[in-house]
């Protein structure tokens, strides 16, 4: 898939720097006291941890390169198709967001990160003059609708 510049690096600071410190920023007290123990034989990645790892991996990729490549065999153009696989990408981290977190309720800091995220793919995709840095175009309806699938099957 081939991304601009500008999107890995925005897929990057807002997957790897905004949305993961807020996950560092859960409060203590909100962890079930059961998974704070921890002795020298718990292994940081235990199996279960390390298969859910690989299958949201695939399923992520899988996702974001199934919108990309139906774009284009549907003739909608390389922009297009980038708007799609960027948007998935970027969807998927916010659910995944909310899925690694420990607690039922997400922090403050998850909320506020992940709305800053949201608005900031809507304005990339939505501000012409954003959108147009970005190398993007804007969706409509059936997109997000696709969009809400895909993202759903990256859990899988």
């Amino acid at each position: 898939m081939p991304f601009l510049a500008l999107q890995l690096l925005w897929l990057n600071v807002i997957g790897e720097s905004i949305l993961g410190a807020s996950l560092a920023m859960e409060n203590i007290d909100d962890y079930p006291s059961s998974k704070l123990k921890n002795s020298q034989n718990n292994e940081l990645l235990d199996r279960k941890i390390r298969t859910d790892i690989v299958k949201r991996s695939v399923g992520i990729g899988l996702t974001s390169f199934a919108v990309f490549e139906s774009s284009i065999l549907l003739g909608r153009g390389i922009p297009y198709a980038q708007s799609m696989a960027f948007s998935n990408l970027v969807l998927t981290q916010l659910l995944h967001v909310y899925d690694c977190r420990q607690s039922r309720l997400p922090s403050a800091h998850i909320s506020l990160a992940s709305s800053l995220s949201l608005a900031s793919l809507l304005a990339i995709l939505y501000i012409p003059s954003i959108s147009s840095m970005f190398g993007t175009v804007p969706l409509n309806s059936k997109d997000w609708m696709i969009l809400s699938l895909t993202t759903s099957l990256s859990r899988i």
